[in-house]
């Protein structure tokens, strides 16, 4: 018995061995395809997620070893283990068929999503300060520099990337917000200005507020001023913002304050155009943002539908002295 244990154990070490050995391919050819997935290439990202896997794969050899050594440890643990295998495989399988549009090839990756779930489900209450901690901690960004994208197609790829149990939750607001318009329009001030350019506005289309009197002069203020404007004070009961003035969103979501607040530069809303999409995709009413005229604090909002606005309204708009 002791013998063929001892043999089970060879066997197992040799099969880390090979396992080691396909790892440092995957690592090269993480390398070798790193610079393609600028272009987002399906295939390319796949490559560099395999090589990303494969590393920390590596690191966890010896507690993977130490399952067929210690039998108390084996006995807590090795589910773990387990679950970390499948996710491990799965990125695998689905890299190798990322070049391939057939049936079996969106099985793939299906299986890495639940894989994914599976992995970050079952790590959440996982207590051995080992390797697969280190690992786990990792993932999480743990003791890790925080990611912030680089460019607008990288903070896209980024937001795909984000599983369902973290995209962050919506907040509700329930208050007065403050608008102005010019005065001789036509339109109402609770509605969506209906000559809007999305492309000409920092989240896109929608009813953009503040929520102070303050804040909505420094808007009026950075364009032309209150002459021939009127300032309204309305009250809402929204629901399932997308809440841009916490940091803890900020950094969920591989971006920063600074780049929701560029102004001044051709590519000033690079950042916010794929955030305010993604927002939508996500089924966010809106989102709570500091405004980004001035150097003062203040924070704005932009409803993105106009039945939202219209349902949200316990008080109706009235004029408001600047």
């Amino acid at each position: 018995m002791a013998a063929a244990y001892e043999q089970f154990v060879l066997d197992r070490s040799s099969q880390e061995s090979l396992r080691s050995a396909g790892n440092g391919v995957a690592l090269i050819a993480a390398l070798i395809a790193a610079p393609e997935t600028a272009g987002g290439s399906y295939a390319a990202y796949l490559t560099v997620a395999r090589g990303v896997v494969a590393s920390v794969d590596i690191a966890l050899k010896n507690d993977r070893l130490k399952l067929n050594s210690d039998a108390d440890f084996k006995a807590k643990y090795q589910s773990y283990y387990d679950v970390w295998d499948i996710f491990y495989n799965s990125v695998l399988l689905a890299d190798a068929g990322a070049g391939v549009y057939s049936l079996a090839n969106n099985l793939r990756k299906v299986n890495l999503v639940n894989a994914t779930k599976t992995f970050y489900t079952k790590m959440k209450d996982f207590d051995f300060n080992g390797e697969l901690m280190g690992v786990w901690n990792k993932l999480r960004g743990v003791g890790v520099t925080r990611f912030i994208a680089k460019t607008g197609k990288e903070l896209e790829v980024f937001l795909k990337s984000i599983p369902d149990a973290d995209i962050p939750k919506g907040i509700s607001y329930k208050g007065k917000m403050y608008r102005y318009k010019e005065t001789a329009a036509t339109y109402e001030v609770t509605s969506i200005n209906p000559t809007m350019d999305p492309l000409k506005n920092r989240y896109k289309k929608g009813l953009y507020t503040s929520e102070t009197t303050t804040g909505n002069k420094i808007e009026v203020d950075a364009f032309g001023g209150t002459t021939g404007k009127t300032q309204y004070e309305f009250e809402v009961d929204l629901e399932n913002l997308l809440d841009l003035t916490d940091d803890a969103t900020i950094q969920k979501l591989g971006t920063s304050f600074d780049q929701m607040k560029l102004s001044g530069v051709a590519n000033k809303y690079e950042y916010t155009h794929i955030i305010a999409d993604w927002a939508k995709s996500k089924g966010y009413s809106g989102i709570k943002f500091y405004g980004a005229q001035g150097s003062t604090d203040y924070v704005n909002f932009v409803v993105f539908e106009q039945t939202t606005v219209d349902n949200s309204l316990i008080k109706s708009a009235t004029p408001t002295k600047w």
